[in-house]
Order: structure tokens, then C-alpha cells, then sequence
């Protein structure tokens, strides 16, 4: 055998040891890939789910929907707790961010309780 001959098989020998290598590298990522897809999909079916059917009782940072729910149980609560449950309601809204609809509720109130006068 001559160098060159040597030489040739070399080289078909180291390149096609990178090609194995490189395939198993591009497996190994695609591998990784489908893991992370199905945990990624897994994760953003958890969170619609939670969305959905979540309770914001057990979510306290949830505002829009906790502000929703005691304001549905401002007209149901005992008369002596019907201010408590519209306090929690009016804070809950501007923790979402809702001011001005918190700032209509505090003037519809004072107006029903005649206390405009103080503003």
C-alpha cells in the first residue's frame, strides 16, 4: 500500500466517525426536542385546564376573577357583611388593575349612601 492509499482510508475512516458522531449529536438534540415539545404541550394544557376550571378562592392572584366573585356575593351575604364583601371587591379590582371601575364603584356608593356631599 502506498501513502496515498493510507492516507485516503484515514480519512474515510475519521470522517465518517464525525458523521456518526454528528448523527448522534442531531439525534440526541431531536430527542431533547420531542421531550421538551411534550412537556411544553403538557404544561400549556395544564394551564388551560387551570384557567378554565380553576377556583380564584384558591389563587389569590387571580384579582379580575376574586373582584367577580365577591361581587356576586354582595347581594347574597347577610346585610351586616355586605360592605366587607364590597371592600374585598373594590380592592381585588384595582389589584387588577381596574381603578376606574373601582373609582365608580366608591362614587355609586357614596351616592346611595348620600354622602357625596364629602367628596
Amino acid at each position: 500500500m502506498n501513502f496515498f492509499s493510507i492516507f485516503l482510508v484515514a480519512t474515510c475512516f475519521v470522517l465518517s466517525a464525525q458523521k456518526n458522531h454528528l448523527s448522534y449529536k442531531a439525534e440526541s438534540v431531536l430527542g431533547i426536542e420531542k421531550i421538551y415539545n411534550k412537556e411544553l404541550f403538557s404544561m400549556k394544557q395544564s394551564l388551560k385546564e387551570l384557567n378554565k376550571n380553576g377556583d380564584p378562592r384558591d389563587h389569590y392572584n387571580w384579582n379580575k376573577r376574586l373582584a367577580n366573585l365577591y361581587y356576586s356575593q354582595i347581594n347574597s351575604a347577610p346585610r351586616k357583611d355586605k360592605v366587607k364583601y364590597w371592600f374585598k371587591y373594590c380592592t381585588q379590582l384595582l389589584l387588577a388593575g381596574e381603578n376606574i371601575k373601582c373609582i365608580n364603584e366608591i362614587e355609586n356608593l357614596l351616592q346611595k349612601q348620600k354622602l357625596s356631599s364629602l367628596i
